[in-house]
């Protein structure tokens, strides 16, 4: 929940967006803006999905999915 509509400043209700994108944003829900962005990836959905959840290792786990490394090969978790 936006923080304007009486949501926390906590970890699992922030999402991390450019001050630019944050703006645009507005207090509208993350996930429905995001949709309908140019550059949405629904492979990076699941992972802020994940950390809005609380669950930041599965989050941290899909970002390296959705970001394959430079040998076209995906990065492995630490």
């Amino acid at each position: 929940m936006p923080q304007s509509r009486g949501g926390l400043s906590t970890t699992e209700n922030c999402v991390p967006a450019c001050l630019a994108c944050n703006g645009r944003k507005s207090d509208a829900d993350a996930f429905e803006w995001y949709r309908r962005q140019r550059f949405y990836d629904p492979r990076r959905a699941m992972a802020i999905r994940a950390w809005t959840d609380g669950d930041l290792r599965l989050a941290m786990r899909l970002l390296q999915w959705a970001s394959p490394g430079p040998s076209g090969l995906e990065l492995q978790a630490a």
